[in-house]
Parts: C-alpha cells; sequence; structure tokens
C-alpha cells in the first residue's frame, strides 16, 4: 500500500515540476480575470455567494489551492493551443489491448 501512494506522489510531484516549468518558459502567470471567475463559479452554489468569496480571499490557503488551480487550467490550455489532433481508426480491440497482434498491424 505504501508503494502504491509513494507512486502517486511521486507522479503528483513530477506532474507539478513539470508545470511549473512550462509556466515559467512559457511565462505563463496568473490570471487574475480568470481567478475572479473561478471564485464566482465556485461561490455560486451558495446562498451568500459574495460571503463565500470573501471567505476564500480571506484564506491564504484556500486562495492558493485556488490560484493553483487557474493557472494549471491556464496551462492545460497553452498546451491544448499547441497541440495537434491527429485521427487514427482503431478497433475496440486495439483499444482495450495495444499490445494484442491485431493492434501491432
Amino acid at each position: 500500500a505504501d508503494e502504491l501512494f509513494r507512486e502517486r506522489a511521486t507522479q503528483r510531484v513530477t506532474l507539478g515540476l513539470i508545470m511549473t516549468e512550462i509556466a515559467k518558459i512559457n511565462g505563463i502567470s496568473l490570471d487574475n480575470d480568470r481567478l475572479d471567475k473561478t471564485l464566482t463559479q465556485l461561490a455560486d452554489s451558495y446562498d451568500e455567494p459574495h460571503q463565500v468569496i470573501s471567505y476564500y480571499r480571506s484564506n491564504a490557503q484556500i486562495m492558493a489551492n485556488i490560484e493553483s488551480m487557474v493557472v494549471e487550467d491556464q496551462i492545460v490550455d497553452w498546451v491544448m493551443e499547441r497541440s495537434r489532433v491527429i485521427d487514427h481508426q482503431s478497433s475496440f480491440d486495439e483499444l482495450v489491448n495495444p499490445n494484442s497482434s491485431e493492434a501491432a498491424a
């Protein structure tokens, strides 16, 4: 069980380092307008959204998590804008069993 948690933690840390490096190299920083929109979306499901936003903004840990989430979304958008999609028809078996003889053909 410890190995599973260690593996997942290693993946999360590695992904975090990659995301940080992509942001740094490409000048991606927190978009405050997007942060405001995200705060509004998160708070809209509550009866008093303005109070929720005020609470979030007063809690440094919550804000750090939300800011991180927003920057990660910005990085994903940046990557997707530069990605190229190539359609490839595959059978169900190829998708489920990529190492099968049909997948190799």
